[in-house]
C-alpha cells in the first residue's frame, strides 16, 4: 500500500495503468494495459496523478467506483480535495460479484499453481522422516515452487506434534518425531492469483484415534464434494458437513471451502454464515 498501482477503466472501455517508476518496465511488458504512466514514490503524489488522468478523461464530475477498502485514508483524503465534485463510492462488492466467476486463463492459472503446489507436497512427504525440522520440511516446498512453474510462496505453514492444531503457524527449528502428526499449508501464487492446498500426514504408523479422526474427515469431504453442483445453497452444503461432524464427536468451524482467485479468500464461502447460490 505505499507503492500504489492503479488501474482505470471508463465506460467507454479506455485503460490507464498508473504504478510506481521502479516498476513500470516490468507493467509494460506483461501487463494488459497499455497506456502507463510512472511516478516517482519520493517526490510524486500518486493521488495528484490519478486525479489528472481522471480530469483527462473528463470524469470530474462524475460517480467513480473505488476500492476504497486497499485505498489507504491520507490518499483517499488527498485524492476528494483534488476532486472535491467527484462522488467516489465503493464498489469492493462489486469486484467481488464479477470475481466470483472466473475466465478459461484464470482457471487454468490457478490449476498451474495448485498442481505445483500438490507436487511439492508429494516430495515433502517422501522425504519425510524423523529428524527433520519444520524449516528443512518448508524449504522442500519453496525450492518445488519455482522449480515447478515459478510460483510465488505467501504462507508456508509447516505446523508439526504439538502444534499441527495452529491454523497458519510458521516452520520452526522444531525436530520431527516417530508418531507427529504433519499438517502442511501452501499457500502461493502464480500471475498473482492463490492457491491453497493443504495435507495432513503422520510420521510413522498412525494411532488408531488418529486414523478414526482421518476416516472422519475424508468422509465428511466426500459429503461436501457430492453436493457442490449448481443450484445449490453453499448454507446447506454447510450444514451438511456440520450436522455429519457433530454427530462424529468432532468439532466444526465456521467455514469449510472458499473461493480463489486474485484473493486467497473469495466468494463464494461453503460456510455458517451467508449462502451463496
Amino acid at each position: 500500500r505505499e507503492r500504489l498501482a492503479i488501474c482505470i477503466t471508463s465506460l467507454a472501455g479506455k485503460q490507464v495503468a498508473i504504478v510506481v517508476n521502479i516498476e513500470e518496465e516490468l507493467v509494460k511488458k506483461e501487463g494488459f494495459v497499455e497506456d502507463v504512466r510512472a511516478y516517482n514514490e519520493f517526490t510524486d503524489e500518486p493521488m495528484k496523478i490519478l486525479s489528472d488522468v481522471l480530469k483527462e478523461m473528463n470524469l470530474e464530475n462524475e460517480k467513480i467506483g473505488i476500492e476504497l477498502d486497499y485505498l489507504p485514508f491520507t490518499h483517499y483524503s488527498i485524492l476528494k480535495k483534488e476532486m472535491p465534485n467527484t462522488k467516489f463510492v465503493d464498489c469492493k462488492e462489486y469486484f467481488l460479484q464479477l470475481r466470483e466467476i472466473k475466465t478459461d486463463e484464470e482457471i487454468e492459472t490457478i490449476r498451474e499453481i495448485g498442481k505445483a503446489a500438490e507436487q511439492a507436497h508429494n516430495k515433502v512427504f517422501k522425504e519425510l522422516k524423523p529428524g527433520m525440522s519444520e524449516i528443512d520440511l518448508g524449504s522442500i516446498v519453496v525450492s518445488e515452487l519455482y522449480a515447478r512453474c515459478g510460483g510465488e510462496p505467501k504462507i508456508i505453514v509447516v505446523a508439526t506434534g504439538e502444534r499441527s492444531s495452529m491454523l497458519n503457524a510458521s516452520a520452526t527449528d522444531r525436530v520431527i518425531k516417530n508418531g507427529d502428526v504433519i499438517r502442511v499449508d501452501i499457500i502461493a501464487t502464480k500471475k498473482g492469483y492463490y492457491c491453497d492446498v493443504c495435507r495432513t500426514s503422520v510420521v510413522g504408523k498412525p494411532s488408531k484415534k488418529q486414523l478414526d479422526i482421518w476416516k472422519t474427515i475424508i468422509e465428511a469431504r466426500g459429503l461436501v464434494l457430492n453436493n457442490i453442483k449448481p443450484g445449490v445453497n453453499s448454507h446447506k452444503i454447510y450444514s451438511i458437513y456440520n450436522d455429519f461432524v457433530t454427530k462424529k464427536g468432532l468439532t466444526s468451524i465456521d467455514f469449510v471451502g472458499h473461493g480463489l482467485g486474485l484473493g486467497l479468500h473469495e466468494e463464494p464461502y461453503i460456510g455458517k454464515y451467508g449462502g451463496a447460490i
